[in-house]
């Protein structure tokens, strides 16, 4: 269903039968003991060393003990829906982004909800200074203080639906909408920058998205594989074949381990 790459290079793998670490020194998969059958929806490497995971069966939420490959579960009666995302701020605070109660701010260290902001669908850290944006429900993306745990100003408006959201380290937002077309906000020039994306049979497909570190980007679909665009297309409309090997395959998500190496899952195993 999803991957997470730790600080380490440690792939965690999420499956329908539990939760998968793969080590790229062994280059072997340990299936991590859940005798609860939770179903894992995310997953975040906290500062406490542990690896935070999201849980389908709320009001609950998980993390991994990574010293004896052990999942632990916490009851937190505030959460009454799923957690479908997580990113950790400087301070080791986690933001846990729900899909109808808004964005919960966890302490790892207490086992606490702090705060929770409910007019934010959810929250993302850029790479740029660690900066936490968020995505309110009219669309609009936001800068979110940690210290303060409060929203700031808008940074722009999105008149549509958004499927994915990218952050670069050079302070680029990429945008995947519904309607297939893909914006870049620069924070540099405060500018948008849209580019519709051709040759899909459905416009809703996709299911990731992800942009390398030379700027080409990567999309993964329902039914039809994954998009390579590489960088040299980005200007102007982009029309690009499928990779032919990945045809008619379900992608769930995409990831790269910080080598030049991108992990691709599929509903196919």
């Amino acid at each position: 269903y999803s991957l997470y790459v730790t600080r380490d290079g440690s792939l965690v793998v999420f499956t329908r039968w539990g939760v998968n670490i793969y080590n790229r020194f062994s280059n072997n998969f340990a299936r991590l003991k859940d005798n609860n059958n939770l179903g894992f929806s995310c997953a975040e490497e906290g500062k406490d060393g542990k690896i935070w995971l999201g849980v389908s069966s709320f009001p609950k939420i998980a993390y991994v003990n990574i010293a004896n490959n052990q999942i632990h579960t916490l009851y937190i009666p505030q959460l009454k829906s799923q957690i479908f995302n997580m990113c950790c701020d400087d301070k080791g605070l986690l933001w846990l982004s729900s899909f109808n109660q808004g964005v919960f701010v966890f302490n790892p260290y207490t086992h606490k909800i702090v705060t929770c902001l409910k007019n934010l669908l959810r929250v993302f850290k850029s790479p740029y200074r660690n900066t936490l944006y968020g995505l309110t429900s009219d669309q609009k993306i936001v800068l979110v203080d940690s210290r303060s745990l409060k929203v700031e100003k808008p940074i722009c408006n999105l008149a549509e639906d958004v499927v994915s959201i990218n952050v670069t380290a050079d302070r680029r937002l990429y945008f995947l909408t519904h309607d297939m077309i893909l914006s870049l906000y620069n924070l540099h020039t405060h500018s948008f920058d849209k580019r519709e994306i051709k040759g899909i049979n459905s416009v809703y497909n996709i299911t990731s998205l992800l942009i390398d570190r030379q700027s080409n980007i990567w999309v993964g679909t329902f039914e039809e594989g994954y998009l390579f665009i590489p960088v040299s297309k980005h200007t102007f409309d982009i029309d690009v074949p499928l990779a032919e090997h990945f045809r008619n395959q379900f992608v769930t998500f995409l990831t790269s381990d910080g080598k030049d190496r991108f992990w691709i899952a599929t509903r196919h195993n």
